[in-house]
């Protein structure tokens, strides 16, 4: 019986149909997203085309407002996973995710029963798990 040696030529030739078969069947589309028009606001507007603007932007709320909302625009060439984390003082609050691939996309969170503490606090956008845009504000 006849062995071949990794060196051989024969078995490299094997070794490289094997790949060029099991490779060129795979098929891998370029990814891409953007994140712009990030902004805090009171209160958000749903349009007849189902996206969302936000309305009375800011980045100064009150202990006694009853939500935040954060806005932004979404261009993404498929569906993404987008997660949510809200801050306090550097203390997670509250965590979301849903899925999108694009156009005005609004999310908000409301306060406890006693109001929003005051503080300082940050919004992250994480795009499928990796912080993508950041947005800072204040409750006093």
């Amino acid at each position: 019986m006849r062995q071949f040696a990794v060196s051989s030529p024969v078995y490299q030739m094997i070794i490289v149909v094997l790949l060029f078969t099991t490779t060129s069947c795979i098929r891998v589309e370029p990814f891409t997203f953007n994140i712009t028009d990030v902004a805090l606001a009171h209160d958000a507007q749903v349009l007849e085309n189902g996206e969302a603007m936000p309305v009375g932007i800011t980045d100064v709320f009150s202990t006694l407002d009853p939500k935040i909302v954060l806005c932004y625009r979404l261009q993404s060439s498929s569906k993404v996973r987008i997660t949510y984390r809200w801050y306090m003082e550097n203390t997670l609050v509250v965590e979301h995710s849903g899925r999108a691939s694009h156009g005005g996309i609004c999310t908000s969170i409301v306060p406890g029963e006693s109001g929003f503490a005051p503080g300082s606090y940050r919004a992250e956008i994480l795009v499928e798990g990796g912080v993508f845009r950041t947005a800072t504000f204040v409750v006093r």
